[in-house]
């Protein structure tokens, strides 16, 4: 692997572990992590080795806040598949409201008891921006930039939908519908136990 990184002009160190003993490995790349410049982004493949390698790399990644991948043989070749890891401080940046809204959203899903693509809008008024603000008590508006900026970090996704209108008004009513990403319920998971 050396010799192939070389070959394309990539510096390359070697730090000799033993592969087998977890405090090692995990202890020398949250060195070598640390040992990097101020401004230089780390990136974790956490693809070979040993599995207990592999769990410490896991782990100095979250322990650091890196960014960390794996490469998934498909096909006739591999492709490169990012793990949902935070960026640097990325659970200190997320607010009370933000944390208040993934939770709800992850509390609606289980009760849906099918995955969410399989359910009509109507099933969905739990997902609905006025909703969302309802369990915050405040008002759209104010959830707004809230889900705009869960979307924007990739925690929730939105798609346009259409529910009944009450009486005497009748018809369809255009909404929007918010739902967590994979990423998103990873997160909603690990907030699960504060309290909000």
């Amino acid at each position: 692997m050396e010799k192939l990184l070389k070959n394309f002009g990539i510096g390359v160190e070697t730090c000799e572990v033993n592969p087998f003993d977890f405090r090692e490995c995990l202890i020398t790349i949250i060195e070598l992590i640390y040992a990097q410049p101020d401004g230089i982004e780390v990136i974790l493949n956490v693809t070979g080795g040993t599995k207990i390698l592999s769990l410490a790399a896991m782990s100095a990644a979250g322990m650091c806040r890196c960014k960390a991948f794996v490469i998934q043989e498909k096909g006739n070749g591999s492709i490169k598949f990012e793990l949902p890891m935070p960026d640097s401080g990325y659970f200190e940046k997320i607010r009370k409201q933000e944390k208040k809204v993934l939770s709800y959203l992850m509390q609606e899903e289980k009760k849906l008891k099918k995955p969410i693509k399989q359910c009509d809008d109507e099933k969905l008024k739990p997902f609905i921006s006025k909703n969302i603000a309802n369990h915050l008590g405040v008002t759209p508006q104010t959830t707004t930039p809230i889900l705009k900026s869960l979307e924007a970090s990739g925690l929730l996704s939105s798609r346009k939908g259409s529910i009944k209108r009450g009486e005497p008004a009748g018809g369809k009513s255009a909404v929007k519908i918010w739902t967590l990403t994979d990423e998103g319920k990873i997160y909603a998971v690990y907030f699960s136990k504060e309290k909000l």
